[in-house]
Formats: C-alpha cells, structure tokens, sequence
C-alpha cells in the first residue's frame, strides 16, 4: 500500500478488462439470439470464432505494446470503453 495510485489503477485495469470480457462472453451470445435473429448455432459460431480471434491476436498486442509501450495500449482500450 506504498503506492495507492499504482494499486487502484491495476485495479481499474482489471476490473474493466473482465467486466468487458464476461460481458461479451456471458451475455453476446444471448444479444445475438434474442435481439438479432441468429440462430444458437450461428451465434456460438460467432462467439467461438471471435475469441479465437481475440486469442490470435493477444501476442500481436503484446509486440505493439513492446513497440509503443504498454501505457498507450492501456489507453488505447481504456478510452474507448469510456466513450460507450
């Protein structure tokens, strides 16, 4: 408890990233079905293949952030989540 500002934003971090991704995998597949006239089949299709997307794509981030720094990839996902 050191440094109060670097533990609530690792907090804040956390809590943003998992909040948005139990939302997209708890409740997409139910969005899709119900509000967007999918099928259950092609909705698990759609979720299924955009988390293998989203997999694939975790250690290309992990480059960018090598490249450009991991304080502008967290703010690359922080402010967009904002602005919905």
């Amino acid at each position: 408890m050191e440094h109060p500002k670097a533990v609530l934003t690792v907090l804040g971090l956390t809590m943003g990233g998992a909040v948005a991704f139990y939302t997209y995998t708890t409740y997409m597949q139910k969005f899709l079905v119900n509000s967007s006239g999918f099928s259950k089949d092609a909705a698990t299709l759609i979720s299924t293949l955009t988390l293998i997307v989203f997999m694939l794509l975790q250690p290309v981030f992990g480059l960018l952030s090598d490249k450009i720094g991991r304080k502008a990839i967290a703010d690359g996902f922080g402010v967009p989540g904002q602005l919905n």
